[in-house]
């Protein structure tokens, strides 16, 4: 690892307790905020809002970058607990120096998949979701990812960083 690489992980894992503290009562205030009831159990059953986040987001409007960059960080939120949840996962920060994911905030270590180093980056997710034009569709979205999510864990894939979108 380079003296930049460590500098830069060393950076990310001090900033990681503090994104961990605020990261699920900001998604819970998104959801209330879209009108989605009772938002609470986001954090122990994401799965049970997919289908609502989905009809709201379809035709959401981010008229300007901020609206963009709140839709984006509250959608990758969402995906990655819902990812940490349905493949026994967690988040953290990747430390492996050569992945495309070095640094950044990931979710892995599936207790699915022991000793696996597949993990997601919800964060280029939830960008790419966010830049797309209406309609959006987060259920294929996660359905897409899911599946070679699945497809690698069953295949016993050992890869260094993120799957796809």
């Amino acid at each position: 690892m380079t003296p930049e690489q460590r500098a830069l992980l060393a950076e990310r894992q001090s900033t990681f307790l503090e994104s961990e503290a605020v990261r699920l009562p900001s998604l819970i205030r998104f959801i209330e905020t879209i009108g989605i009831e009772p938002a609470k159990h986001v954090g122990t059953n994401a799965a049970a809002y997919l289908p609502h986040l989905t009809k709201v987001l379809r035709d959401l409007r981010c008229e300007s970058d901020q609206e963009r960059t709140v839709v984006s960080a509250r959608v990758s939120e969402y995906i990655g607990e819902y990812f940490a949840q349905r493949f026994g996962g967690r988040w953290f920060v990747n430390d492996t120096p050569d992945s495309p994911t070095f640094a950044r905030y990931v979710v892995g270590q599936f207790s699915l998949a022991p000793g696996s180093t597949v993990c997601i980056d919800p964060f280029e997710l939830g960008m790419a979701f966010a830049r797309q034009p209406g309609p959006r569709d987060l259920a294929s979205l996660i359905a897409k990812v899911e599946g070679r999510l699945e497809a690698a864990i069953d295949g016993g894939t050992r890869a260094p960083g993120s799957l796809p979108h």
